[in-house]
């Protein structure tokens, strides 16, 4: 009998054994899942961060490409109203330096309305001639412009553009 007695209890203790390792494995695989939750809680996260910073990189690209795209239409308006200027052949006999002052105001008003700093420089009588000039007539008309611009100042007599060395106008006077 001694001999079942100690089998009982070698059964037993192995039986304890088994018992103690199949919970212990039990506690390891229920880590083991604890885990892999956190880990797969921690990929979402991070999958949610880079999917947040690509949709505002997207956006910020979109902007910029937006805003590229309106500066190049800004500079077609621009190339368009530089081309449809130098073909302009307007009325130059409203360019006399004689014109009234009323007459000035109301043609530099009417021609430059979207730009002060011309508009003021338009209505200044020593400007005026040559600015309307240069809005009345294009670039492509050289002969008419030049005839426009030469009432403006009848006292240049150099046509020829070159300049003229004066030595007594440029003395130093003490």
């Amino acid at each position: 009998m001694k001999a079942a007695d100690e089998c009982l209890g070698r059964d037993k203790r192995k039986a304890e054994a088994e018992a103690k390792g199949g919970a212990a494995a039990a506690g390891a695989k229920k880590k083991c899942e604890e885990m892999k939750g956190n880990i797969k809680n921690m990929i979402m996260n991070e999958r949610a961060t880079a999917s947040k910073k690509i949709a505002l990189m997207k956006k910020m690209a979109e902007k910029k490409r937006r805003a590229a795209q309106g500066e190049i239409g800004g500079m077609r308006i621009k190339m368009a109203k530089e081309a449809m200027a130098a073909v302009k052949l307007g009325n130059p006999a409203v360019c006399d330096p004689d014109t009234p002052k009323a007459e000035k105001t109301k043609y530099c008003n009417e021609s430059f309305d979207d730009d002060a700093d011309m508009n003021a420089d338009c209505k200044d009588p020593e400007q005026y001639c040559n600015i309307c000039c240069e809005n009345e007539v294009g670039l492509k008309f050289k002969s008419e412009r030049n005839a426009c611009l030469a009432k403006c100042d009848p006292g240049c007599t150099n046509k020829s553009g070159n300049w003229v060395w004066v030595p007594a106008a440029n003395a130093v006077k003490v």
